[in-house]
């Protein structure tokens, strides 16, 4: 199987789709439920990003801004100790629950996964993160799913398949979670674990 398919394990979406464009032509596609703004902004930000400070050597990672694409790749490698070190290491193929996971590709697709909700293209990224948080999954695992849509849109375009429509990749996150695993909640209410 290829590379590609490997940069979430266990997760599994049901469609294969190419990089989206904004839908700005659904009724109510923009807002997620409540007005966009700084606070909206703001939240995603907080979702998004839950950095370990005992990650990265010689990092403040309180100091690095998550609009910058080059800090956001590190606040997303502070999550991933193992990852991290694999690539600093220079080995980034780890194995992860039986399965050969490429580190830098994992990384990559969590950067993407972060681009779409931050810039809320498309807005049913960040819909889809909101509705899988409510209905008990950790925000980590929700990551992992909307990266499975996402490593699935790479291996269609890597693999030279037709373009797929917007309205697929909206049906590909309506049907997330999908045959993930069941959902898995924290011991703490209203606070996301560190995975």
């Amino acid at each position: 199987m290829p590379v590609i398919r490997r940069a979430f394990p266990g997760c599994r979406a049901r469609s294969s789709l190419p990089a989206p464009r904004r839908r700005s032509d659904r009724a109510g596609s923009a807002s997620c439920g409540y007005a966009a703004g700084v606070d909206d902004r703001e939240r995603r930000v907080r979702w998004l990003f839950r950095p370990r400070e005992d990650v990265l050597d010689s990092v403040d990672v309180a100091l690095l801004d998550p609009r910058d694409e080059d800090d956001r790749r590190l606040l997303i490698a502070a999550e991933h100790p193992r990852f991290w070190k694999a690539i600093e290491d220079g080995t980034p193929e780890i194995e992860v629950g039986g399965e050969t996971v490429n580190a830098e590709l994992h990384l990559a697709v969590h950067q993407v996964v972060a681009a779409r909700i931050l810039e809320d293209t498309p807005p049913e990224f960040w819909q889809t993160a909101q509705r899988l948080t409510r209905s008990g999954y950790r925000r980590h695992d929700v990551l992992h799913m909307l990266g499975s849509v996402v490593s699935n849109e790479l291996y269609q375009a890597l693999t030279e398949q037709p373009a797929i429509s917007d309205d697929d990749i909206w049906t590909a996150l309506r049907r997330l979670p999908g045959d993930n695993p069941p959902r898995r909640t924290t011991t703490h209410p209203g606070r996301h674990g560190r995975r």
